[in-house]
């Protein structure tokens, strides 16, 4: 039998406290991975005074990701597969181009690696809805050599739906089955 490999799963910038939709993911790939969270909200340090989306994802932009960023370089010490939504992605990118300590590098929905000149080596897969107007072009995606996939007609949450969980999650099971070989 094959030891599972680890996977960090981590958070957009609402954390996983009221995510209803991370029991998806999770059902679907704890029989191939062993499994641990990182909280992005949890681990901002972010004042409880900031509850609209505005000042949440300002606090990320200006403060948050640093500290998230700089939390997950300490956590990170092993190779582990990452899945990562939102912000969160961007966080795990700007962590792992400091150590480069991972396995595969799913992001979805993370549309601030648009801002991003420089790429992680090593397996990356992105996902982004096809309506969601801040996604990285396809001139982004060329540029970097990096594989992505569009789901049609989905904006920027299509993540917390149980049919794009699906998709999302058969690819990275896949991925990890192709790394056992």
């Amino acid at each position: 039998m094959t030891q599972k490999k680890h996977l960090l799963i981590i958070s957009d910038l609402w954390g996983f406290q009221n995510s209803d939709w991370l029991q998806a993911y999770l059902e679907q790939l704890s029989p191939y991975f062993e499994i641990s969270i990182f909280d992005c909200y949890l681990h901002s340090e972010i004042s409880p005074s900031l509850t609209s989306e505005t000042e949440i994802h300002s606090y990320f932009i200006k403060k948050g990701m640093g500290i998230c960023s700089e939390k997950l370089t300490k956590i990170i010490t092993k190779q582990p597969c990452i899945l990562a939504f939102s912000i969160g992605g961007t966080i795990a990118w700007k962590t792992v181009l400091k150590n480069n300590q991972f396995k595969t590098f799913f992001a979805v929905s993370a549309t601030r690696l648009r801002l991003e000149n420089k790429r992680p080596t090593g397996n990356i897969s992105l996902f982004y809805g096809a309506e969601d107007n801040s996604r990285p072009t396809e001139a982004w995606f060329e540029q970097n050599n990096i594989p992505y996939t569009l789901f049609k007609e989905k904006k920027h949450n299509f993540y917390m739906k149980q049919d794009s969980s699906t998709s999302i999650c058969s690819s990275l099971i896949n991925e990890n089955k192709l790394l056992i070989i």
